[in-house]
């Protein structure tokens, strides 16, 4: 007997509220970026860390894109400087009522986040509701400063995915299905949505990095 391991479809994603609250500050969500150590995540969920650990926003069933994100003090303690004041003391995390293929263990991973944040001054609220739907009402009400959660792609079309999480009409709205809205970053940029289109109608390799790029 041997294991196989095949490449995913799925990512965990946490999300920064970029519509409200003190993630809409560039400097404090790079912070929280560099506190994070991918790994030690993927190690939480599985016992072949290596093999899950994520390197990009999209999924290795679909690319092989590296964003050059990691874990660095030295970036960490410049931005802490930089933001001074304006560092927020408390913010909410909202989790994913239920583990996922792209997150087995989703309380771990929130507890694992909130000790990184701790370490920085910011006291971590991890609100974690019972059922989907009281969960998805709270995602289209953009009632969180952070999202714990991700997405399984239904396609093997980069540009759905993208779209998912980057598109301006992918931010959960009330009244809406959440179907294709996983944009719980709440992101809208004019250029990204032009270049989400571009892509949909010119799926090359260097439109696709030019996206990844932007939203490194």
């Amino acid at each position: 007997v041997s294991t196989v391991f095949k490449p995913g479809s799925s990512t965990a994603v946490l999300h920064f509220n970029t519509e409200r609250g003190p993630f809409q500050d560039q400097r404090l969500r790079h912070l929280i970026a560099a506190s994070i150590d991918r790994l030690a995540v993927a190690k939480l969920c599985d016992k072949n860390a290596l093999a899950y650990r994520a390197v990009g926003l999209l999924p290795p069933s679909i690319s092989r894109w590296r964003d050059g994100q990691r874990q660095d003090p030295r970036r960490m303690k410049a931005l802490q400087e930089e933001i001074g004041a304006d560092m927020p003391s408390r913010v909410k995390l909202l989790l994913i009522p239920a583990s996922r293929e792209y997150l087995p263990q989703p309380w771990a991973v929130a507890e694992y986040v909130a000790e990184q944040l701790g370490g920085l001054g910011i006291e971590v609220e991890i609100v974690q509701l019972k059922g989907f739907e009281p969960y998805v009402e709270k995602l289209k009400e953009g009632d969180h400063d952070l999202v714990l959660s991700g997405w399984i792609t239904d396609t093997p079309d980069p540009a759905d995915f993208l779209e998912s999480f980057l598109s301006t009409d992918a931010i959960p709205r009330p009244g809406q299905r959440l179907s294709i809205h996983a944009n719980n970053s709440r992101y809208s940029d004019e250029e990204m949505d032009e270049l989400l289109a571009r892509f949909r109608l010119d799926p090359t390799q260097a439109n696709q990095e030019a996206i990844l790029r932007k939203a490194a």
